[in-house]
């Protein structure tokens, strides 16, 4: 679990948690976990400078694929360069990471973007 915590990323305003984003790396490929931006930080781009910062953060650690699953965030992320896949184009490796285990996932859209 420590592992998954030390690739979160923050945005903080005067003290306050404004957004969150976190990668889990599995293999080659990373799951972009946890996308969130508060409700009074809404419309300042936020979620899209953390899905930037996950992508670099996904390069950096060596990854070629970044996929993530959404029942919100699809329109954003396409702007962003991710395509809806289906869940059997997931490679195995990414599929057994645990965003993927979560049952409130299970219906989400998957999307899937090269790093």
């Amino acid at each position: 679990m420590t592992e998954s915590l030390s690739r979160f990323l923050v945005i903080r305003e005067k003290g306050r948690l404004l957004g969150c984003v976190g990668n889990e790396i599995r293999g080659t490929g990373c799951v972009v976990r946890s996308l969130a931006v508060a409700p009074e930080a809404r419309g300042r781009h936020l979620g899209r400078q953390l899905i930037a910062a996950a992508i670099d953060g996904a390069r950096e650690a060596g990854c070629t694929d970044l996929y993530g699953l959404t029942n919100t965030a699809g329109r954003m992320l396409g702007h962003l360069g991710f395509s809806v896949i289906s869940r059997d184009q997931v490679p195995e490796a990414v599929r057994a990471s645990s965003e993927f285990g979560i049952s409130a996932c299970s219906a989400a859209a998957v999307l899937h973007r090269r790093v």
